[in-house]
C-alpha cells in the first residue's frame, strides 16, 4: 500500500501538481511581499489613495472578462474536437478581449467626468483604468496552457508574472510613488504574456487561420452564470469585515479581525492548487458518474486529511502564530483565528471541491443560487451576531456560512450523479439501433 502510495506521488509530481503548488505558495509569499516593500515606500496618505483607486479597479475585473476565462476552460477542456475546440476559443476570446476594452473605456471616461468620492484618487483610476485588458490576455494564455496540461508552462508563467509584478510595482513605487507602481502593474504583466506567447506560438498561429464559431450563444450563458456566481462569492468575501466595521466602531476590533481572516485566507492556495491540477482531468469524465464518485471521494479524503492537519496544527500553536507574525498588540486576535481556522477546513475540504465539481458539470446556476443564500444569511448571521459578540459573532456567522453552502453543494453534487447515474441506466437499457 505504501509502495502504491508513493507510485501514485511520483506520477502526480512528474505530472506537474509539485509545480503547481510550490507557484501557488510563491506567489502568495511573493504577493505578501510585495504590498510589504509598497507600504514601506509609499507615504501612508498616498497609500490609501492608491489602495481606494486600485480597490475600484480590481471590483470592474470581476466582471469586465464577462465569465470569458472559465467558459474557456471549461469547453476548451470538454470539447473533443480540435476544430470545434480553437473555433469556440478564438469566438470567447474576442468577445472576452472587446469586453475589456469597453470596460475599461468606459472607467476612463467615468472617472475623467464624473465627482469622486476621494478627488485625489482621480488621476491613478484614470492611469489604471486599461489594467483589466493585460491581465484578460495574461489569464487567457495561462488558461489555455492548463486546457493543454502543459502545467509546468503554466507554473514557469505564473512565477515569471509574480516576480516581474514584485520587480516592476515596487521599482515603480521608488522612483514615482502611486503613478510608478500603477504603471508597475502594467508592466508586471508583460514578460508573463511574452513567455505564454512564446510557448503557444504554434497554436497561436493556428487560430488565426480558423474561423470563429457562429453558435456561441450556449457557451456566453455557461460563462454569463459564472462572472455572476464569482460576483456573488467576491460580495460573500468582502461581507465580513464591512459588517464588523458597519456595526461595531471599535477600529482595534476591525484590525484584530481582519488579522485574523488573513492566514485561513491565505491558506486557500490548498484547495485552489488541487482544484487547478485535478479540473481538467474531471472535465474529461464529466460524464462517467462512477469514474467522478470515486475519484472525488479520494481527492476528498486525501485533502481532508491534509486540511485537518493543518488546521490542528495551525490551531494549537494559534497564539504563537498570532503574536509573533503581527505582534502582542493583536493576541485578542488567537480565539477567532482558532475559529476561521475550523472554517478553512470546511470550506477547503467540503465548499470548495462541491462549488468546482458542479461548476464542470455545467451546475453553474444552482452555484449562483447557492451563493445568493450564502449572502443572505452571512448578512443577517453578521448582523445579528457581532452585535452580541462583536468579532467572534463574524467567525460564527462565517462557519454557518460554510456550512450552509458545503451541504447545499453536497446534496446538489449527490444529487447530480444519481440523476447521471440513472440516464446512464436507461441508455444501457435501450435497444441497438
Amino acid at each position: 500500500m505504501a509502495k502504491n502510495f508513493v507510485s501514485k506521488l511520483k506520477k502526480y509530481v512528474q505530472d506537474g501538481l509539485l509545480h503547481i503548488f510550490s507557484t501557488n505558495v510563491i506567489n502568495k509569499i511573493v504577493s505578501l511581499l510585495t504590498n510589504v516593500v509598497i507600504v514601506r515606500i509609499i507615504p501612508k496618505a498616498d497609500y490609501g489613495i492608491f489602495t481606494y483607486a486600485y480597490n475600484i479597479v480590481t471590483t470592474i475585473m470581476v466582471v469586465s472578462s464577462i465569465g470569458i476565462i472559465p467558459a474557456q476552460l471549461q469547453y476548451g477542456c470538454e470539447i473533443t474536437d480540435e476544430k470545434k475546440r480553437m473555433q469556440v476559443e478564438k469566438t470567447l476570446f474576442l468577445i472576452g478581449l472587446a469586453s475589456n476594452v469597453l470596460f475599461s473605456i468606459g472607467t476612463f471616461i467615468y472617472v475623467t467626468f464624473v465627482p469622486l468620492r476621494v478627488p485625489e484618487s482621480r488621476s491613478l483610476l484614470m492611469i489604471l483604468s486599461f489594467l483589466p485588458i493585460p491581465v484578460y490576455l495574461y489569464s487567457v494564455l495561462n488558461t489555455e496552457l492548463r486546457i493543454m496540461r502543459r502545467n509546468r508552462s503554466y507554473a514557469r508563467s505564473t512565477n515569471i508574472q509574480t516576480v516581474s509584478y514584485f520587480v516592476f510595482a515596487c521599482l515603480g513605487g521608488f522612483m514615482l510613488s502611486t503613478v510608478g507602481t500603477s504603471i508597475g502593474r502594467y508592466l508586471g504583466y508583460v514578460p508573463a504574456i511574452v513567455f505564454a506567447a512564446i510557448i503557444m506560438r504554434k497554436s497561436l498561429k493556428e487560430y488565426r487561420k480558423i474561423d470563429g464559431e457562429r453558435h456561441i450563444r450556449p457557451y456566453l450563458n455557461y460563462a454569463f452564470w459564472a462572472v455572476m456566481t464569482n460576483a456573488a462569492a467576491s460580495l460573500l468575501y468582502h461581507l465580513d469585515v464591512w459588517v464588523v466595521g458597519m456595526v461595531t466602531t471599535d477600529s482595534n476590533t476591525i484590525a484584530s479581525y481582519k488579522v485574523a481572516t488573513q492566514i485561513p485566507t491565505a491558506l486557500a492556495i490548498i484547495p485552489v492548487s488541487i482544484i487547478t491540477y485535478v479540473y481538467p482531468k474531471f472535465v474529461q469524465h464529466r460524464d462517467d458518474p462512477v469514474w467522478l464518485k470515486t475519484r472525488f471521494r479520494k481527492m476528498q479524503f486525501y485533502m481532508g486529511c491534509f486540511n485537518a492537519v493543518v488546521a490542528i496544527v495551525l490551531v494549537i500553536f494559534a497564539r504563537f502564530i498570532v503574536t509573533l507574525i503581527y505582534g502582542n498588540q493583536y493576541e485578542d486576535a488567537t480565539l477567532v483565528f482558532r475559529m476561521l481556522m475550523g472554517s478553512f477546513f470546511l470550506s477547503a475540504t467540503f465548499k470548495a471541491l462541491y462549488g468546482n465539481v458542479l461548476a464542470m458539470l455545467h451546475k453553474i446556476k444552482a452555484n449562483f443560487w447557492i451563493s445568493i443564500v450564502a449572502c443572505v444569511v452571512n448578512i443577517v448571521a453578521d448582523w445579528i451576531l457581532i452585535m452580541y459578540f462583536g468579532s467572534v459573532g463574524a467567525a460564527i456567522a462565517t462557519i454557518t456560512v460554510v456550512v450552509v453552502e458545503s451541504v447545499c453543494t453536497g446534496l446538489y453534487f449527490r444529487h447530480c450523479l444519481k440523476v447521471m447515474k440513472k440516464q446512464r441506466s436507461e441508455s444501457d437499457l435501450q435497444p441497438q439501433q
